[in-house]
């Protein structure tokens, strides 16, 4: 799957649980430069998207701060970022990310079968 492809269902399902995947200054730019680094300017909306959840967004400062990733470039900071970002809020979605996935010194591992699944409140397991 695309990056932006993968990007677009991500946030989905962080909007579907509500949750703030970046609440730190610091994940906040690792989430700029993931996003900017794999979906360039087609990220844009999706990154501002997932920065709505936070009680801290500030649309024109997300926005500057999106433009300054494209600029700057940060190669070592993948989409994968943004999975990790979600991941460790509870938010998992089933996707394959084609490309790199990690960040410089990261070692990427396959799905061990122990992760939980975020589904909607109110559907019952399997549907």
């Amino acid at each position: 799957m695309e990056p932006l492809s993968s990007l677009h269902l991500l946030t989905e399902a962080v909007r579907n649980a509500g949750a703030d995947i970046a609440p730190s200054y610091q994940e906040y730019i690792q989430l700029a430069f993931a996003v900017a680094t794999d979906c360039g300017e087609a990220g844009r909306a999706d990154f501002l998207a997932l920065c709505s959840l936070s009680p801290k967004y500030d649309r024109q400062a997300a926005d500057k701060l999106f433009s300054n990733a494209l600029k700057t470039g940060r190669n070592d900071v993948h989409i994968g970022t943004a999975f990790h970002l979600a991941e460790l809020c509870g938010v998992k979605i089933q996707a394959e990310i084609s490309g790199p996935v990690g960040t410089v010194g990261t070692e990427v591992h396959p799905p061990s079968g122990t992760h939980t699944h975020t589904r909607k409140r109110g559907v019952p397991a399997g549907e």
